[in-house]
């Protein structure tokens, strides 16, 4: 093999081995979004100066996001396990 067909072919994985951090730190960045979103929604639970009915609407409204957020986190673990 030639000195160029091996320098070729580090490049290539080099530039793959860049994609794939890229790509990691990218889904990292992801995951961590998706936990503070669901840290900051168990935040809000706080509202004391609403009226009950209130109150329970937006318990609701945060519950489904809470739900849907726990849904992500959960497939981005599936892929992170997959991964290994």
């Amino acid at each position: 093999m030639s000195e160029r067909s091996e320098l070729v072919i580090i490049a290539g994985a080099e530039k793959n081995v860049c994609k794939y951090i890229d790509q990691k730190s990218e889904f990292n960045n992801r995951v961590k979004n998706q936990l503070e979103k669901l840290e900051s929604l168990l935040g809000l639970q706080m509202d004391t100066a609403m009226n009950p009915s209130e109150q329970s609407k937006k318990m609701a409204e945060r519950m489904d996001c809470m739900e849907i957020t726990m849904n992500e986190v959960k497939i981005s673990l599936k892929v992170i396990k997959a991964r290994k």
